[in-house]
This record gives structure tokens, C-alpha cells and sequence, in this order.
């Protein structure tokens, strides 16, 4: 876990990010360092950074290597828009870094994952004829194999179909990965009958579901700043799963651009608790329950109760009674909506509202100090309670202004200053 942030105004956008990383060994074995970059400037020469969340790695290799890859392969190379930085970084993964271990790697999981589920079923179902029936014929247990083959390929042609992935990346898909795949089949199936036509359709699903999934993973990864042509800041935050093919999959979770209609946004990202409290009155975990348990209360619970006291008094039919069940449950719906929206409508009146336009007449000094404040706010929360310092270590802050590029407020190094005068002065 971690917390980042980012505080835009006409002037420029603030960042920050906390250190905290956690380390798994698997099962519940875990470790926290607080020594983690996740904030870092893009380009050497342009107003332009990067912050990243969630998973360290992309496909086996850390983010941390890839952006300092595509920042020395950018070199004073500019573009009239954050968009474009953000199309390039990625176009520059796909042609620029060899992801083939990582891409191998992760069919091999996720047909793992396919194949065990898949001999799970199919071994219940046999378990069930033999309870039924005393024993489970190999016919039968050929059968139930090849139903079990033939709906899980219909459902991902379906998919696929739907899907913006094309039939020639099947094919290129089975072409490269068909000996991973095909040792899976061997190890997950073992012993169990399989023709060699449905073992192509073992294949086939394998290839549609390791092109279908997102990943095993997720990066947010956040651009921000300007470009070339573009007087006011803007930030871009995507979701980043896995690379196949040499292809990323992405989605753009995040989008906000300050303009003369909209001068101010505070973007929180991945651990926000402590900002949805500050900004909103009242933290997503109590908003949630409040939210379910109150249309839940309005739509469900009192209606019934209501139609049974009714019913009771005035020995009502079935028929009658279930009139004005559904009458009250209208009512009630529509009485729930009104009052939430009330809810939002004050959240927003009272603390959202303020501070947002506040944030549109801050200075970049203050905007770096509003940043770095929430994160703290973050920080303290897990270290005042019981529970895993998942944020915390040293906080990295950064300004972007359109004239003076970017401008570290507080950055941590790993090593002194003093001694390694050689990294600044060849930075550029």
C-alpha cells in the first residue's frame, strides 16, 4: 500500500508520495521498507513527472528501471501535450523493453490458474457420479472432461469476440507460448484422457484467457504536468496490468486538466482514507456502510415491517398486501435518494467545496505543503493505531510549474550527497 497525491491550480501541480513498501514472501510472511521511489521526474529538461503505485515491477522488472530507461532514451525530445508523453512512455515499453521472460512467466501462471480450476470442476463432477451412481465410467469421465473443455471455450470465444483482441492474436499466442502451455496441460491434466483435439482446445483457452486478463498484477501509474503547447497542468492516472505480445494493457482510471472553467483539483491515489475524511466529512468506510445500511433500511426493512403492522390491523389479502409493499417500497426509494443526494449535496457545501477553492489561489509553495500535509495525515493514521504502517518513511515532494519545470521541495537519496558530487554533474 502507499499514498500519493497530487494538488493542481493554474500555477502548476504539486506531488507527493510516501516510501512505505511492503515485501511478501508468500502466505502471511511480510516486511515494510521505507525506502521506495515512487516519484520521479520523466523528463530532464520539461515540466513533466511520473508517480507509481501498487506493484514495484512491471512484468518482473522494476518501474523504477523502465522510467529511468525511457528518461535517458527521451533525451530533450518534447510533445505538445501530457497525452503524448504518456502515449510515448508506453509505446516505448512495447518496442524498447524485453519483457519475453516476464511475458512467459505470466502464461505460465494464469494457465496454471485456468487448468487447476478447470480439473477442480471436473474432478467434483466425477465425485458426484460416483456418489450418485457407485462409480464414474471412463466414458462418462471422458464426457465430463470435454463438457467441461467445450463451455469453457465457448465462453472465451465469446469474450473474445467482444473483446478488442483479434484472432491473429491467438494464433501469435499459441505460436510462442505453445510448449509452456502444453507442459502445463501435461502436469495439471496428468493421467486424466484427453484427445488430441481437445488438447488443441485446451490450448486455444489458455491463449484467449492469458490475452483477456488484465494481469496478476496492478501498477497505477500517474503522469503529471504540461506539455509544449499547454499553459496549464494535467494529470493522467492508469491502471497498467501486464504486457503480451509486447503490448500493454491499460485503462485510464483518471483524467483532469485545469482549465479557465475548472482552476482547481486534489487527485488522491491508491491509500486515500485520511483525504476522503478531510475533504469529504466522513471517511469511505463509514460513508459505504452508511450508504448500503440506510437504502437497505429504507428499501427493504422498513417497508416490511410497515406491510406486516398493516396487514395485522386491517387483515389484509395476500394480493393487498403486496400492493402496498411495493407502493411504500417506491416511496421509500424515492424518499432515500432524496436524502443521500441531501448528504452529498451539504458533504460538498460544507468541506469539498471550500478547500478546492481555496487550492485555486494557493502559491506552488503552498500546494507542495498541502501535499505533503495529507500524506503525513496518512502516514500518522497508520502509526497512531493498530494496524501495519503500509504508509510511512520519508515523503518525496515535488512542484511542476510551466516556467520553472520541475522543482523538488523534499527528495530522498540512498546515498550522500557530499560524496557523489559525479551523479549531479552528470545527470545532464
Amino acid at each position: 500500500m502507499t499514498a500519493e497525491i497530487a494538488i493542481l491550480n493554474k500555477l502548476g501541480v504539486a506531488l507527493a508520495a510516501d516510501s512505505a513498501v511492503t515485501i511478501s514472501s508468500g502466505g502471511n510472511s511480510k516486511k515494510i521498507y521505507n525506502s521506495a521511489n515512487k516519484l520521479f521526474s520523466l523528463s530532464k529538461y520539461e515540466p513533466v513527472c511520473i508517480m507509481v503505485f501498487d506493484s514495484a515491477e512491471f512484468m518482473g522488472t522494476p518501474w523504477e528501471t523502465i522510467i529511468k530507461l525511457y528518461r535517458k532514451n527521451l533525451e530533450d525530445k518534447t510533445f505538445n501535450s501530457l497525452k503524448e508523453y504518456c502515449a510515448d512512455f508506453f509505446g516505448f515499453i512495447e518496442k524498447k523493453i524485453d519483457l519475453t521472460e516476464g511475458e512467459c512467466i505470466y502464461v505460465h501462471r494464469m494457465t496454471s490458474i485456468l487448468f487447476e480450476d478447470m480439473v477442480t470442476n471436473i474432478d467434483e463432477e466425477v465425485e458426484s457420479e460416483i456418489k450418485a451412481k457407485g462409480k464414474a465410467s471412463k466414458n462418462k469421465v471422458r464426457s465430463i472432461i470435454k463438457a467441461s473443455i467445450d463451455s469453457t471455450l465457448t465462453g472465451f470465444n465469446t469474450q473474445l469476440t467482444n473483446s478488442d483482441q483479434k484472432e491473429v492474436s491467438v494464433k501469435k499466442t499459441l505460436v510462442i507460448f505453445e510448449e509452456i502451455i502444453a507442459n502445463n496441460i501435461q502436469k495439471i491434466f496428468e493421467k486424466r484422457p484427453l484427445s488430441k483435439a481437445y488438447q488443441k482446445k485446451l490450448l486455444r483457452c489458455a491463449a484467449i484467457f492469458s490475452l483477456l486478463r488484465h494481469g496478476l498484477t496492478n501498477s497505477g501509474v500517474v503522469f503529471a504536468g504540461f506539455g509544449v503547447q499547454e499553459n496549464y497542468p494535467s494529470v493522467y492516472g492508469f491502471s497498467v496490468g501486464k504486457s503480451m505480445l509486447n503490448k500493454v494493457t491499460r485503462t485510464l482510471d483518471q483524467e483532469e486538466s485545469i482549465t479557465q472553467a475548472n482552476d482547481a483539483s486534489i487527485l488522491p491515489f491508491a491509500h486515500s482514507a485520511e483525504v476522503s475524511t478531510f475533504m469529504e466529512g466522513m471517511g469511505n468506510d463509514i460513508k459505504s456502510f452508511f450508504y448500503d445500511k440506510f437504502r437497505t433500511a429504507m428499501s427493504d426493512i422498513y417497508p416490511s415491517v410497515l406491510t406486516d403492522t398493516i396487514e395485522t390491523k386491517l387483515k389484509m389479502s395476500p394480493h393487498e398486501k403486496s400492493e402496498i409493499l411495493d407502493i411504500i417500497k417506491e416511496m421509500d426509494n424515492g424518499i432515500c435518494d432524496l436524502l443521500l443526494n441531501e448528504l452529498s449535496s451539504i458533504s460538498t457545501k460544507i468541506y469539498s467545496r471550500p478547500v478546492v477553492n481555496a487550492v485555486g489561489f494557493l502559491s506552488v509553495s503552498d500546494l507542495a505543503t498541502m501535499a505533503e500535509t495529507f500524506i503525513n495525515l496518512e502516514s500518522f493514521r497508520k502509526k497512531m493505531t493498530f494496524t501495519t504502517e503500509t504508509v510511512g518513511g520519508p515523503i518525496d515532494v515535488a512542484v511542476i510549474t510551466k516556467g520553472d519545470g520541475v522543482i523538488w521541495i523534499k527528495r530522498k537519496h540512498y546515498f550522500d550527497k557530499e560524496l557523489n558530487h559525479h551523479f549531479f554533474s552528470n545527470y545532464f
